[in-house]
């Protein structure tokens, strides 16, 4: 999604306290490092105090980096909503000067204006799926196939190509 707006300059927000998922996603990153280097793209992984004043510390030195970001991507919902409070209070338009992407959802992201765009599991769903297998495992005994979760990327407000560029 950032690669097809445009970006090259990605910061990652990355809590220094691990969180479910938030180590997977950084494996993630690092293995796909050469890929994105490949394509043009630089990332930096800024690791922070998982706090309101982490988060923008975190931010400021981004800000004033020589790579500066075109697209922050927070890892967590409440570390979105202190980033986006944080650029606000720099007088950051989001998306306008910078977008942000949020890698997990929660319900009151919708409610910001801009709204996040982020990414939604359908926790329901996955529990109805794994509960169907495991009552076929007890009557078959047959060991059931892994279950993939496929994000929905729900597409908010805060992305857009950056400034100077014309992609989509």
């Amino acid at each position: 999604t950032l690669l097809r707006h445009g970006h090259r300059q990605l910061s990652l927000l990355r809590p220094r306290t691990p969180f479910a998922g938030t180590l997977e996603v950084a494996a993630c990153l690092a293995d796909a490092t050469p890929w994105l280097r490949e394509h043009g793209m630089a990332v930096t992984v800024r690791e922070h105090e998982s706090s309101t004043s982490g988060v923008g510390t975190a931010v400021g030195g981004l800000l004033g980096s020589q790579s500066r970001p075109t697209a922050l991507i927070a890892m967590l919902p409440g570390d979105a909503l202190s980033a986006l409070g944080h650029l606000h209070a720099r007088g950051v338009r989001v998306p306008e000067a910078l977008s942000l992407v949020c890698l997990f959802d929660d319900p009151y992201l919708a409610r910001l204006t801009p709204a996040p765009a982020r990414y939604a599991c359908d926790p329901a769903g996955f529990v109805r799926r794994r509960a169907r297998q495991l009552v076929r495992l007890v009557r078959s005994g047959v060991r059931p196939a892994p279950v993939a979760v496929v994000p929905e990327f729900i597409r908010g407000g805060t992305l857009q190509p950056p400034p100077g560029t014309s992609a989509h």
